[in-house]
């Protein structure tokens, strides 16, 4: 049997970075692209000394849930809550980020 192309072989690649910030737009409320700005530019975003003690785990419907050891940073990233949403809206161009929220939790080893 000769080789013959798939049926589709003559389609162009599709991008995967739009239906996958679609579908993670759907599932936690914030573009892929807000996703990368958090995780990648969390200093930036909080400044060296937050960013050494507090880590983004997660975004859902809109909500940036951040986790600590230390509780005092609970406070602190209450006062930086609004900091934070514009700096990341900033960043992204645009974000559906609502509030962050701050989980206490021990130290991974």
């Amino acid at each position: 049997m000769p080789w013959e192309p798939l049926p589709d072989a003559n389609k162009e690649p599709t991008r995967v970075h739009e239906p996958l910030s679609k579908l993670m737009d759907r599932l936690a409320g914030a573009s892929l692209t807000t996703i990368e700005v958090v995780m990648d530019s969390w200093a930036d975003i909080v400044g060296d000394a937050a960013a050494a003690a507090t880590t983004p785990a997660k975004i859902a419907n809109g909500v940036l849930t951040v986790r600590t050891s230390d509780p005092i940073w609970t406070t602190e990233m209450r006062w930086l809550e609004p900091a934070i949403i514009e700096r990341v809206a900033a960043l992204s161009g645009g974000t559906k980020l609502r509030s962050v929220k701050v989980a206490v939790a021990p130290k991974q080893r």
